[in-house]
């Protein structure tokens, strides 16, 4: 596998792994990891033990997907390089995912009690398609260059 490929693959991973690590300071206060919690859960010794413990797994998986792809895939021949380099990005995001819902798990000993009051909204508004006409245009425009494309091959091939 090329050097440049490694490289590139290395630098994903470190970056992937830095978003991941950053992403729980992005929490609005009073929410953490996904659970409901006091405004200042997030200065807490608690709450730094979680967050060191969900950082912690990101980290070590990172460095041992990183030497995996610096020690193992270059000696492998043929489509399996390619290949464990996917899987290795494949157990990084993997790892994120299990350990996010793992913090998650642990939060939830500190949530909040809900309130028992429900409130609702009972103005009327206009019907649209979620995200707006954007989205959907783009996944009609895929799906009619697909027949088009499906179309004319077939077309050719007749011929």
């Amino acid at each position: 596998m090329p050097l440049s490929i490694l490289l590139i693959m290395s630098v994903g991973l470190v970056v992937g792994a830095a978003l991941q690590c950053l992403a729980p300071l992005n929490f609005r206060p009073g929410i953490f990891f996904g659970v409901t919690v006091d405004a200042e859960f997030r200065q807490t010794e608690d709450a730094r033990r979680i967050l060191w413990h969900y950082r912690r797994s990101i980290i070590v998986i990172t460095v041992l997907c990183i030497a995996t792809l610096w020690l193992v895939v270059p000696r492998l021949s043929g489509p399996a390089g390619p290949i464990a380099a996917s899987a290795l990005v494949f157990v990084g995001v993997s790892v994120a995912i299990v350990s996010m819902a793992r913090a998650t798990r642990h939060v939830r000993a500190f949530a909040k009690p809900l309130s028992p009051i429900r409130t609702v909204s009972v103005i009327s508004r206009k019907r649209t398609l979620p995200g707006g006409w954007l989205p959907l245009f783009g996944a009609n425009a895929d799906c009619g260059h697909s027949a088009l494309a499906t179309a004319l091959k077939t077309r050719v091939d007749a011929s």
